[in-house]
């Protein structure tokens, strides 16, 4: 068994600390290349929101970008990012295309300096491709939304352990983390993070209906409530809430166009309260009104085109809030555990639990009516928008660079 090979048979913590003591070695090393070459493990293009870092780096003189494309979980089929790359052209590693199964066992033939993940979790990657393969290279990561939820158990894992930077909003997207975790201090950078990019960029096209009318977009979480436990916590509102906001887009059909934009699963779970027919039904009736359509799929330029929305979905709390618009939380009085820059989001909404403080929101909305405006405003401006002047892919490249 060869030294590298002896290496990576060390326990995570034994592997830690040793990986730790040589990190300044690694960074210095890396800054004073001519040529930093970055890995971007790829295995869902959802979740895929350092796209614009990567294509940022493709035009810097200092990076060479490349993307290894990781076995891809079940849910997400290898043909759709293969075939984005080939699309695109971008550079794909050589022998960590999934298609050849990337039968190597560690990175020796990449040599990256840096490597990006896109989610956090042990599993979602194949083993030639982790953490502890890959211990000569700097370990980079940006989540794929907004750190908007107090995701304890997971920040002190071994992953997190490893990052050399970990990109967030803001010291209040950050809080909850350095409380819990005060060792990380040193991997925490508040560049912003790519997915403000892509939600602050003009739009790309128009998805809605063009009529002259107030834009709402309905948001339902999937969380309903399982008929087989009705002890189970849930914070989807649509059983209390859906057949109410249908009929305001049906009563206000004049003055209102609404986007029905329910999470992927909520069909599912819905299925399973109301029965198949019944749910399509429903679907259904969006679908064909005039002042209305059905939505799934990509949502920035569905957000940017909107005049409001209402929703009751934890990871839609600070992404609208960029769209500096009007934005209602249905609360059913349940709760997701939310960190400071989560609470302070959930702050920036109007709230509803009864219909009738539904119905006066797209009343307000026709009239114009806004008072909380300026604070969503001042809210953005100093917890969601990317340091410095410049795009939060601009701020990653000078952490990166010591600059």
């Amino acid at each position: 068994m060869s030294l590298i090979d002896k290496y990576k048979e060390f326990p995570d913590h034994v592997l830690l600390r040793m990986y730790r003591r040589k990190l300044p070695k690694l960074v210095a090393q890396m800054r004073s290349k001519d040529r930093i070459r970055v890995l971007f493990v790829l295995h869902c293009l959802d979740k895929w929101k350092t796209e614009g870092l990567y294509r940022l780096m493709l035009q810097h003189e200092r990076f060479e970008p490349i993307l290894g494309l990781a076995m891809p979980l079940q849910d997400y089929p290898s043909e759709a990012v293969r075939k984005f790359a080939k699309l695109k052209d971008y550079v794909v590693a050589k022998g960590y295309d999934y298609q050849e199964l990337c039968q190597k066992d560690d990175l020796a033939s990449i040599a990256p300096d840096i490597i990006f993940y896109i989610e956090p979790y042990n599993g979602v990657v194949n083993r030639g491709l982790e953490y502890r393969n890959a211990t000569g290279a700097l370990f980079c990561f940006s989540t794929y939304g907004i750190h908007t939820v107090d995701f304890g158990w997971a920040y002190s894992t071994i992953f997190y352990k490893f990052l050399w930077q970990d990109y967030y909003e803001s010291e209040l997207a950050a809080r909850h983390v350095l409380k819990g975790c005060p060792s990380r201090k040193g991997s925490i950078a508040y560049t912003g993070t790519p997915f403000a990019d892509q939600l602050l960029k003009p739009a790309e096209s128009n998805p809605w209906k063009p009529l002259s009318k107030s834009r709402i977009i309905y948001a339902p979480h999937y969380s309903i409530v399982d008929p087989h436990d009705k002890d189970a916590l849930y914070i989807g509102t649509f059983l209390e809430n859906g057949e109410l906001i249908l009929s305001l887009a049906e009563k206000y059909a004049d003055k209102t166009q609404w986007a029905f934009k329910p999470h992927p699963c909520l069909f599912r779970d819905l299925s399973k309260v109301w029965g198949e027919k019944r749910a399509a039904d429903y679907y259904r009736r969006w679908s064909e009104l005039e002042n209305a359509q059905f939505e799934e799929g990509q949502y920035l330029d569905l957000f940017k085109h909107s005049d409001a929305m209402m929703h009751d979905c934890s990871s839609f709390i600070c992404e609208y809030l960029y769209m500096q618009k009007p934005v209602l939380y249905l609360d059913n009085g349940n709760s997701f555990p939310q960190n400071h820059l989560g609470k302070g989001g959930l702050e920036q909404h109007y709230h509803a639990s009864t219909h009738e403080q539904i119905e006066q929101f797209v009343k307000d909305l026709i009239a114009g009516n806004d008072p909380m405006k300026d604070s969503r405003a001042a809210f953005v401006r100093q917890n969601l928008l990317p340091p410095n002047g410049k795009t939060a892919a601009e701020n990653i490249i000078d952490a990166i660079l010591g600059q």
